[in-house]
């Protein structure tokens, strides 16, 4: 019984330390405070979340957002079907169709842009392979006796643009394995916490600066995502291979994937080979920021 009254006194403690500090600026998170960090980070579309994407965007931002864009092509092409797409034998998609997805060109991949890469079925691609599962994940297509079916929420969605990019940005954030299509092992904190990476890129995205600011203030956030961070050369590299190992997957991964996928960043390489970040000329208008 004592020690029930003493874990009961701890909560209660705790709850009236985070009701009077809770909302109080914490400079090692650029100034949100814990309680802002908490809704950020475990869910950055919560009505809670300083972060969130406006309920109003207009159609001429929404035709600038390739991954959009390249998901209502993809359904626009299966209602041209007739609702449902034809798989081979396989399960994948046709080559025919995949061509087609793929020279819309509203993401392209560099292996085949350089013609390592020729595509002549679905695996050739990983755009195509990308709009099909992130259809199935956002539950606007399923599969259904070696068919792609548009769902009666895909339907609904391709008159609401704005509505299915909602969809489509939680699907890729929160149940989208953004380790799939690279060789840079597990290392999920920039996944579960990119809504942090949203925020510095709302701070600090007016002027050009250096990845490296924005790796070092994640670090400074988050120092065990740092510490956890598995390298896939070597486990037993130095520091300084580390960070940049560290680096290279958070940009990959969060900048030219996740926020270049959804026009939220623009890039550039100045002097010898340094990646400056912006955010992009649309970032304001899709993402909302509130204290």
């Amino acid at each position: 019984m004592e020690n029930k009254n003493n874990l009961e006194e701890i909560e209660k403690f705790q709850d009236e330390y985070m009701e009077k500090y809770g909302d109080e600026p914490i400079s090692q998170f650029e100034g949100l405070s814990a309680n802002q960090m908490t809704y950020l980070v475990e869910d950055f579309f919560d009505e809670n979340s300083p972060i969130k994407i406006y309920k109003e965007i207009s159609q001429e931002v929404l035709d600038t957002i390739p991954l959009l864009q390249l998901v209502k092509y993809y359904l626009n092409l299966i209602v041209s079907e007739g609702g449902s797409l034809k798989l081979t034998a396989a399960g994948y998609i046709p080559p025919k169709q995949v061509k087609e997805i793929y020279e819309t060109g509203f993401i392209v991949d560099p292996y085949v842009e350089s013609g390592e890469i020729k595509i002549n079925k679905e695996l050739d691609s990983m755009v195509v392979e990308l709009v099909k599962l992130l259809s199935f994940i956002c539950k606007i297509t399923v599969e259904e006796k070696g068919k792609i079916v548009i769902t009666d929420l895909g339907k609904e969605l391709l008159k609401n643009e704005r509505d299915l990019l909602e969809v489509i940005l939680k699907g890729y954030t929160k149940e989208f394995n953004w380790s799939y299509f690279d060789l840079c092992g597990e290392n999920q904190d920039f996944q579960s916490h990119v809504g942090y990476i949203v925020y510095l890129l709302k701070k600090f995205g007016r002027k050009k600066l250096p990845m490296n600011l924005y790796t070092k203030k994640f670090i400074t956030a988050f120092p065990a995502a740092f510490e956890d961070f598995i390298s896939v050369e070597n486990e037993n590299i130095s520091l300084e291979e580390k960070e940049k190992d560290f680096e290279f997957v958070m940009y990959l991964r969060a900048f030219e994937r996740f926020l270049g996928y959804f026009n939220l960043v623009d890039v550039s390489l100045k002097g010898n080979n340094v990646i400056m970040i912006t955010k992009s000329n649309i970032f304001d208008s899709v993402i909302e920021f509130t204290k």
